[in-house]
């Protein structure tokens, strides 16, 4: 079988690599923002609270998921009631992969109250979002790229199994690359076990059948930032956490490659 060539680039529309980066929240062009963030993350991040303390231009609230560890249905639903009795403009995913990929299908939930539930393991059945809100995603740790791609992993707790739900739609509309948001967490327990699947993603670009030009060279990118971190990460330099979380976003880009 010959292999499938092609140059796409899919990607969040707008990126923000930067110390403190989640105060751009602040400038959001808003009227109600919805925040969903683990309890760890509202208590641990005084950022959040910044965000809370000085936002002057919109109303913004804070959601606790309802879904604990991988995002299931029923807790989705949940937390999609929630968003709708504040009736946001905008919705901010803060936390790792399980909280921004929850967040992507409570948002498709919210904009299409209606849809078809078993419809959502069909690829690109979710009709097309930004009717109601625009979405912003900010990852706490460096591992599955979520905030630029375009698929939700959903756990099926009836079955057992886990599947994704994919729409390009499901790409930011801003990430946001803040270094700061990765200091406190558990390094052996967390952040390292996450950027070895960063690794793992990226290097899945090498294999695929789906020969992408963009991929080639995202995926040494990928690898030599995520690699050079894991060395050094006992340094306690902050570039090399930064590095991680860089490598981690260029793995997300290589999966929707591929």
């Amino acid at each position: 079988m010959l292999n499938i060539s092609t140059t796409n680039l899919i990607s969040a529309k707008q990126t923000i690599c930067q110390e403190k980066g989640v105060l751009y929240l602040l400038n959001l062009p808003a009227r109600k923002v919805a925040i969903i963030a683990s309890k760890r993350s509202v208590n641990n991040y005084e950022s959040i609270h910044t965000i809370q303390a000085n936002v002057k231009k919109f109303e913004t609230k804070i959601f606790n998921p309802k879904w604990n560890g991988e995002p299931q249905l029923n807790g989705i639903i949940d937390t999609v009631s929630e968003i709708s009795e504040f009736s946001p403009d905008w919705i901010v995913a803060i936390g790792g992969g399980s909280i921004i990929d929850g967040t992507k299908v409570a948002w498709a939930l919210y904009e299409n109250p209606n849809f078809d539930l078993e419809k959502l393991k069909i690829p690109f059945s979710l009709p097309q979002l930004r009717k109601k809100a625009k979405f912003v995603a900010v990852p706490t740790t460096a591992g599955t790229g979520s905030e630029t791609s375009s698929s939700a992993i959903l756990t099926d707790i009836k079955v057992g199994n886990r599947f994704a739900v994919v729409t390009h739609d499901f790409l930011p509309d801003l990430a946001i690359l803040d270094i700061n948001l990765l200091e406190n967490i558990p390094q052996n327990t967390v952040l390292i076990p996450s950027m070895l699947d960063a690794l793992s993603h990226s290097l899945e670009g090498l294999v695929s059948k789906v020969q992408n030009k963009f991929a080639t060279n995202l995926v040494s990118l990928a690898a030599q930032n995520i690699a050079r971190s894991l060395k050094n990460l006992t340094l306690g330099n902050k570039n090399y956490i930064e590095m991680a979380l860089i490598g981690s976003f260029y793995g997300g880009i290589i999966q929707n490659l591929n």
